[in-house]
């Protein structure tokens, strides 16, 4: 596990080279690996806007909760920062779905 969040940390460190790897890994295969990953996402607040639909997806399609509270927590950094550059109207209703 720390090794994992050590890679996690570096793409962060990275800026948006590292940005664009962590985008296109996402759909790793473990849950845990995909939930450090939004998180370091969410980090990049309103420079990660342009794959907010991608994150969306995880927290209306992923199996696993952990993973769909690291997305809808990646989003609210993600939309927090540039509500205007991500489409509210998809985003809201996904939500909405899944608070219990």
């Amino acid at each position: 596990e720390m090794v994992r969040q050590s890679a996690t940390l570096a793409l962060e460190n990275m800026g948006a080279a590292g940005m664009a790897h962590i985008a296109t890994s996402l759909n790793e295969r473990d849950p845990a690996v995909r939930e450090d990953l939004l998180r370091a996402l969410g980090h990049f607040g309103r420079s990660a806007a342009p794959h907010a639909e991608a994150v969306l997806r995880l927290l209306d399609r992923d199996d696993f909760m952990e993973v769909r509270r690291a997305a809808a927590a990646a989003l609210v950094d993600i939309v927090g920062s540039a509500p205007t550059e991500v489409n509210l109207r998809q985003i809201v209703p996904v939500i909405a779905r899944h608070l219990y």
